[in-house]
């Protein structure tokens, strides 16, 4: 999956999928981004995908990925 979202093309596909299809199906795809998130923000395909799943996701995978994110040693990297 991270392949795909990193791709210059693939990744609109996942970003049209988290955004039309049932969000309990896309559930995968949130958790499946987690531990990846410092390495998925700064690439310039992925971080499209990365922000969508932010807009769209449940409130306690958006915390998973707020806290990785505060947590991070990259912060600064990331701001």
């Amino acid at each position: 999956m991270i392949a795909t979202i990193s791709d210059q093309y693939a990744n609109y596909a996942v970003t049209d999928m988290i955004s039309n299809w049932p969000l309990h199906i896309c559930e995968k795809v949130f958790k499946s981004l987690h531990s990846q998130l410092n390495k998925l923000c700064t690439q310039k395909y992925s971080s499209k995908v990365v922000e969508r799943c932010l807009e769209l996701a449940s409130e306690a995978i958006k915390t998973v990925y707020i806290t990785e994110l505060v947590d991070s040693e990259e912060l600064a990297n990331l701001i």
